[in-house]
């Protein structure tokens, strides 16, 4: 295979495979569009479209003098079409606005609502009925934290790879006032065939490549 064809299968298949990403949009703005629901049992219903879909809020209570902080929690529910997946969970912003405060929290359950126990007393333990939950700390910023949301503790059943069509809710809170900025990256599902072109086009660059350099050397004398 030459190296201009494999180039261009490379980026047919990358094109097909990425194609959502250029409609990037806010879904919503907490700031902008209103508090997001704080009973678990109606969470607001939120519609993604292809591409990243960014959700932005703050979540957390100023603490009450001589007790326990209460919990601000967000709730939302969204739904990922037929033929689609949710490949990637992006913290853009993690913003700790308290001095100490270490981390905060969010979790996803499959369905239209989070049937977990989300009171004070159940923290800290078992995390049965969601899919997976991660604490948000500000190194997380800029990363993709679903793979570390899939994995399976403390009674949540755990997932590996993207989550494919059906309902989900997600739950965010914190102890402390925090600001975040969560994007959700909604894709096509890969075709076998286009995996197999995606494949295919990089061994084929590579052997181009070799060949290129293999001819660049010089010969012996």
């Amino acid at each position: 295979m030459s190296g201009r064809k494999s180039s261009s299968v490379v980026a047919l298949a990358l094109a097909l495979i990425f194609s959502g990403l250029a409609n990037a949009a806010v879904v919503w703005d907490e700031s902008m569009n209103g508090n997001l629901s704080n009973n678990p049992l109606d969470p607001t219903a939120l519609t993604f479209a292809p591409g990243p879909n960014d959700v932005i809020g703050q979540a957390g209570n100023a603490p009450l003098p001589g007790g326990r902080a209460p919990f601000g929690q967000d709730f939302f529910t969204f739904t990922v079409p037929t033929g689609k997946e949710l490949s990637s969970l992006k913290a853009v912003t993690v913003d700790l606005l308290t001095a100490g405060d270490k981390f905060a929290f969010i979790a996803i359950q499959s369905g239209p609502q989070i049937t977990h126990d989300v009171s004070p007393r159940s923290f800290g333990g078992s995390a049965a009925g969601l899919l997976g939950w991660k604490h948000l700390a500000p190194g997380d910023q800029d990363t993709d934290i679903l793979p570390a949301m899939g994995v399976a503790g403390d009674g949540a059943t755990g997932f590996k790879g993207p989550l494919g069509a059906g309902q989900y809710s997600v739950w965010v809170q914190d102890d402390k006032p925090f600001k975040y900025d969560v994007s959700f990256q909604i894709s096509s599902v890969p075709e076998p065939s286009t995996r197999a072109m995606l494949l295919l086009g990089f061994v084929g660059l590579g052997f181009a490549s070799y060949r290129q350099t293999r001819r660049a050397k010089p010969q012996a004398a």
